[in-house]
């Protein structure tokens, strides 16, 4: 477990499974995650992040960003699937 202290801008994080909340906002670059974003949005639903697509063009959106608070409750890395 990595404390939000200990991150500087730049920093590139593994996120496990049943992680406990999110210590800061990311964007996902590798895998994809499923979070639960339901005590920032009130969404009962969880969500699922996918990550930026590796052009010059990409852009960044809501479907892309990690937010800190949430919860992660399924994490895939690129060589699980």
């Amino acid at each position: 477990e990595i404390q939000a202290s200990e991150l500087v801008l730049g920093d590139v994080i593994a996120v496990d499974d049943g992680s406990a909340k999110l210590p800061c906002d990311g964007i996902v670059i590798e895998g994809s995650l499923v979070v639960n974003e339901s005590m920032l949005t009130g969404e009962p639903m969880p969500v699922q992040k996918m990550p930026v697509e590796n052009s010059s063009h990409a852009t960044v959106s809501k479907k892309n960003i990690a937010y800190a608070g949430t919860s992660c409750l399924q994490s895939i890395g690129p060589h699980e699937g």
